[in-house]
């Protein structure tokens, strides 16, 4: 019987350039924020975002901001983790526990560029938030968690349907999570761009260790 090539150190090493690239990204973006060079472009989206503004459209960010909100991610985590336990990827489980870190990681980049939240006047505040702008929490929080879920059902998933579905889903609560933050007014797209990078990064990582502690299955 032939076996089928292992693939496994190009699907590494492209993962390891992945990673790279996304800290890269984010380095650059901390030094932005950091000087404020993009605090114009930063202002002109932010105000294009919030044109589109309406009651309902308040109403639903609010909403879905708390998608990226570390209460809600644990509580998504326990459901993950019983899904997964329940079909014998005990690792997998594990691992989507590791994203609840993001709260203290988070503060602590945050600490590092020192960037103040925008202020009213410059864009409308929707929503009260205290500390400093970059990353963007919460899209840092839903990017390594809802990232991980994406990247475990993409190595995982039995179907091409079910990868579509296991991946879509969690890069819209991605892209809806940053979405709101801008749309609120409590950060600037350039915090959002950050904590997506960051989290993406992280969520790899986990992905790459996951991949790595797999058995490989006989013949």
């Amino acid at each position: 019987m032939n076996r089928r090539p292992n693939r496994g150190p190009s699907y590494r090493a492209a993962a390891l350039v992945v990673i790279a690239s996304l800290a890269v990204q984010y380095a650059g973006l901390a030094l932005l924020a950091r000087s404020e060079g993009v605090r114009p472009a930063d202002i002109a989206i932010s105000r294009a975002v919030q044109s589109l503004r309406s009651p309902a459209l308040d109403a639903a960010a609010r909403a879905v901001t708390w998608l990226g909100d570390g209460t809600v991610i644990f509580f998504f985590a326990v459901c993950a983790a019983v899904a997964l336990g329940m079909r014998g990827r005990s690792m997998a489980a594990a691992l989507c526990f590791i994203p609840l870190l993001n709260t203290p990681l988070n503060h602590l980049l945050k600490q590092m560029v020192d960037r103040p939240r925008p202020e009213a006047g410059a864009v409308d505040v929707l929503s009260a938030a205290g500390g400093f702008s970059f990353p963007s929490g919460h899209s840092m929080g839903a990017a390594w968690f809802f990232g991980f879920l994406a990247l475990v059902a993409l190595m995982h998933a039995s179907t091409r349907a079910k990868a579509l579905a296991g991946t879509v889903l969690p890069a819209l609560v991605i892209v809806l999570v940053g979405f709101s933050r801008v749309y609120l007014g409590v950060h600037w797209p350039t915090d959002v761009l950050g904590g997506w990078a960051a989290g993406l990064a992280l969520a790899a990582l986990l992905a790459l260790f996951l991949a790595a502690s797999a058995r490989p299955g006989p013949g």
